[in-house]
């Protein structure tokens, strides 16, 4: 190729990756243009823009607190699971610093800071993919499995409008770390070896100011050491001296920290059990990102069944033939392919591959065209990627998204009952609640949690899914019981041999009253479809080792008259007056509640042998929604206070009514 035609080359190159981003870019802000902006009733509270990933609140209080001049002064975030509290880091992610400088910009909106910056961020991965296949020498492969990994369903959906998260950059570190170690293995010189080792090091480290996950240190730390061996290149001493160089601007000290690192994610992504230490539920358990992906899920992950493994044979196909080249993309690649064992959001990590796969069938292809022009070879390269492309966006698809819908994490009218907090309870105050909306809370409402969606793998937990469970007295004693002792004496009492049964009676016969006058029962309406996993969690028998059961005693079924005395709930029939469902099940008992109040304006004992509940929300007399319940779960904590708001008066004194959104309680 001549200087002519490899700067033309270059130049349509750079022209065709700023594309592939831009299209990243542009149909993620499409989405915030479309629905933020013309439909403010579905995604605002006020000025807020409501988000879709619940951790985006966690960034964002701290980003308000950076910008304010209060974080780097904070060393115990005491607003992060009450009483104990979490320590702060140190420094502020990048994500906070970026958050908090782009605040002016929005008239000091961090989420309107964030709806920008997200889109922006979550194409920036395809110039270091698209480079190193470039380097490679297959630049359509690079363009392919960019394009699709940004549309790939995973990664678009952890990283559309308002997903406010660190994995918008999850992607770009990875491959610009590896794009250096290539560039590290192919250098003629030492100086230029030097130079793309430390540029990889100080990639490593600006990896984890990002994500805060040391492990990785260690994953391209050994990636560098093997492909300088294996390019023949260069001697043991120059490895060894690039090695060093690697982790002097990577940061040494977090050597310790990544070992660490490795180790606990380990048991979370690949040997995840259904209890931690001691027998206590694993609450990762029950979180959906967690769970593994079936065969065909992951086989239908990329498009087809059949396309997934012409793409894989196609990446395999390339990593032979060029396995030198290879060997620094390769660790992300094993990433990728522990989707096969682990949680579905590695599949994030293969997509990019699987592309490349694709891309490369289509690069040799056209190079071995009978043209002599070795641009137009390239130029026809690229059509066909983006035909194919065009292919994958045309045929409806689940496995890639090129526009959708974006669903809030939390909706406006919920949103609100945090600013009814923050204006109704007093300073100082904290909010047993379950962990989901736990971040949403400490950002919106400066109240302090017992735990939240960044602490929630504990023994704390599995005492609040216990005490929402339990009769009305014994979730009060629990809750006092963590209230005044933290964790940390739960946590002390395991170290000194106790016993679990030991450790279950303290709390839930715990008489000593609050240390503080301060704590607050929040109920918000998620936690009907979430009491599955809540009863899953509180239901374990840790004294005999006996795994919890996940009840489907509390569903929710939208209700309309179907006669005098009678409702018809989906396919259901209630008989209100005999207390029947559909002619066949009889009734324990039916309780009709206001929904516009909360309150019951009626409650009947049919005479029935049965161990069932019909609740019925009446708006103006007709039932609008319905629930049946057991009895086992009617006595619980949850049904009484929340859905039916009877409690017992010197236990609870009601605060906050926004039924059927929320009640607020102060525990006394």
């Amino acid at each position: 190729m001549s200087k002519l035609e490899r700067y033309v080359s270059v130049l349509i190159f750079v022209f065709v990756v700023f594309a592939a981003c831009s299209s990243a870019y542009m149909s993620r802000h499409a989405q915030y243009t479309k629905y933020w902006k013309n439909y403010t009733d579905s995604y605002y509270q006020g000025d807020v823009p409501m988000v879709s990933t619940l951790d985006a609140y966690y960034w964002a209080r701290h980003a308000e607190e950076y910008r304010a001049g209060a974080y780097d002064n904070m060393s115990n975030d005491e607003l992060m699971y009450y009483p104990d509290g979490i320590r702060v880091k140190k420094p502020a992610p990048m994500l906070v610093v970026m958050l908090a400088k782009l605040m002016p910009f929005f008239g000091e909106n961090v989420y309107e800071a964030g709806l920008w910056l997200i889109p922006i961020l979550a194409g920036l991965f395809i110039v270091p993919f698209a480079v190193y296949f470039y380097i490679v020498g297959y630049p359509v492969a690079g363009i392919v499995g960019g394009v699709l990994a940004a549309f790939g369903g995973m990664y678009y959906m952890r990283t559309g409008p308002g997903r406010i998260d660190t994995d918008s950059l999850n992607l770009l570190f990875p491959f610009l770390i590896s794009m250096f170690i290539l560039l590290a293995s192919r250098a003629d010189k030492k100086h230029l070896l030097f130079i793309f080792s430390a540029l990889a090091g100080l990639s490593q480290l600006l990896f984890y100011w990002w994500y805060e996950h040391a492990l990785f240190l260690l994953l391209f730390l050994g990636t560098l050491a093997v492909s300088l061996f294996v390019s023949r290149k260069h001697n043991i001493r120059d490895i060894i001296i690039s090695v060093v160089v690697f982790i002097l601007f990577a940061n040494p000290l977090l050597l310790g920290e990544a070992a660490e690192n490795l180790l606990a994610l380990m048991k979370v992504y690949l040997f995840s059990q259904d209890n931690i230490a001691g027998g206590y539920p694993n609450v990762y358990k029950t979180i959906t990102e967690v769970r593994n992906l079936s065969a065909n899920e992951i086989f239908n992950s990329f498009f087809h069944p059949v396309v997934f493994f012409i793409a894989l044979a196609g990446f395999v196909l390339l990593c032979v033939r060029n396995i030198k080249q290879m060997v620094p993309a390769l660790p992300i690649f094993v990433m990728g392919v522990m989707v096969l064992f682990s949680s579905m959001r590695f599949v994030m990590y293969l997509i990019p591959f699987l592309g490349a796969g694709l891309g490369y069938l289509i690069n040799i292809a056209a190079d071995r065209l009978p043209l002599r022009n070795i641009i137009f070879k390239r130029v026809l390269g690229y059509l066909a990627g983006v035909m194919l492309i065009a292919v994958v966006a045309a045929v409806p698809n689940r496995s890639f998204v090129f526009f959708a819908q974006p669903n809030v994490s939390i909706p406006p009218q919920l949103y609100r009952t945090f600013n009814v907090m923050r204006n109704t309870l007093p300073e100082g105050a904290a909010v047993y609640t379950w962990w989901d909306f736990g971040l949403a809370i400490e950002a919106q409402a400066k109240l302090a949690t017992f735990h939240d969606g960044m602490s929630q793998n504990s023994l704390k937990t599995w005492l609040i899914a216990r005490s929402f469970i339990s009769e009305q007295s014994t979730a009060s004693n629990i809750i006092r019981y963590l209230a005044n002792n933290g964790i940390k004496d739960v946590l002390a009492r395991v170290d000194d041999g106790e016993s679990a049964s030991s450790i279950i009676e303290l709390a839930e016969t715990y008489a000593a009253p609050l240390e503080k006058h301060n704590v607050y029962i929040s109920f918000t309406n998620d936690m009907i479809g979430k009491y599955t996993s809540i009863h899953y969690i509180g239901s374990w028998d840790v004294a005999t080792g006996k795994q919890g059961y996940a009840t489907s005693g509390i569903v929710g079924m939208e209700c309309i008259p179907s006669g005098a005395d009678e409702t018809r709930c989906g396919n259901v029939q209630v008989d209100l007056a005999v207390g029947m469902l559909n002619g066949k099940v009889p009734l324990k008992r039916i309780v009709s509640v206001d929904v516009r109040t909360g309150n019951i304006t009626r409650s009947k004992e049919t005479g029935l042998y049965s161990e069932l509940n019909f609740i019925s929300l009446n708006d103006g007399g007709d039932t609008v929604l319905g629930y049946v319940v057991p009895e086992a779960e009617y006595n619980t904590m949850f049904v009484q206070l929340f859905l039916l708001g009877s409690y017992d008066k010197s236990r609870y004194a009601e605060v906050i009514n926004m039924y059927p959104w929320g009640r607020v309680y102060e525990v006394k």
